[in-house]
């Protein structure tokens, strides 16, 4: 970006406004467009970003529909990235994110599901969540747009504008792997995290891995908590983990035991929580 604002401002001869409102950075006095027409194209894009505030951060963020107030408070947070990794990180989780408008309606139906049903005591991550399906809802189509990133992808990164942050080859592509280890389709990743984002910035081992092992403990095996997930993503969330804890203790002190009771019991406590 500051290399296309230095062409424009060769080609209509305007370095004189802009160096007045960039602190003339090129120096006091003479004629500001000679100055800047002795200088080297490098050397302009240089001055051009020493300019900016935001290193490019705020237009780049206008463009894919974040409001200039929200872009100017997410900046400060995200700019260390550098513009060229948050362009490249942009393209990455829209294309990660929406790069398939099959399950589309099936993401915007299971968001409103949650939105109604949802009866359990909301943690930081549910609430977060809540609060970014309550954004859509507000806007032309509500939670049903949910799958269609040019209307939800703004409102998803002023909601969670840490995602920003997460690098594509330590973070955002080993989710995906392990997602699919687990046994959700590569297609059908969107679905999960769309669903629940604040499982792309949970760490796998420490965060992701022990919750579901939470669930193995009760007989459920990997791949039925794979397909929980399609439908359920937010039941990796620390507040239903919790809930369901207590719930296996109650059995456990009960003496029921047994892998297929146990299992019955997982979706028994599933059905209550969507009161389906």
């Amino acid at each position: 970006m500051p290399a296309e604002g230095v062409r424009e401002l060769d080609e209509l001869g305007l370095w004189a406004s802009w160096s007045s409102g960039a602190g003339a950075l090129v120096g006091r006095g003479g004629d500001v467009d000679m100055e800047m027409g002795r200088l080297g194209f490098r050397r302009k894009v240089y001055l051009m970003g020493r300019s900016s505030r935001d290193h490019g951060v705020v237009p780049l963020l206008e463009s894919v529909g974040v409001r200039l107030s929200s872009a100017k408070l997410i900046t400060p947070y995200v700019a260390t990235a550098g513009l060229p990794v948050l362009i490249d990180r942009v393209k990455f989780l829209k294309e990660m994110l929406f790069s398939s408008s099959d399950y589309a309606t099936i993401i915007g139906r299971n968001a409103k599901r949650m939105m109604t049903h949802l009866s359990i005591p909301a943690d930081d991550a549910l609430q977060s969540t809540l609060s970014f399906f309550e954004k859509m809802e507000a806007r032309y189509g509500g939670v049903s747009m949910l799958g269609h990133g040019d209307l939800s992808f703004p409102y998803l990164i002023e909601s969670f504008p840490m995602l920003l942050l997460c690098s594509e080859d330590n973070h955002l592509k080993p989710l995906i792997d392990f997602l699919e280890y687990i046994g959700i389709p590569k297609p059908n990743t969107a679905s999960v995290l769309l669903l629940f984002p604040p499982i792309i910035l949970s760490d796998i081992e420490n965060d992701i891995k022990p919750r579901i092992h939470e669930w193995e403990k009760a007989g459920i095996e990997q791949e039925y908590i794979g397909r929980m997930l399609l439908k359920y993503p937010w039941i990796l969330s620390t507040g239903v983990i919790e809930n369901y804890s207590r719930i296996l203790s109650f059995f456990n002190r009960k003496k029921i035991s047994g892998t297929v009771l146990l299992r019955k019991v997982g979706l028994i406590f599933l059905a209550a929580l969507q009161k389906e």
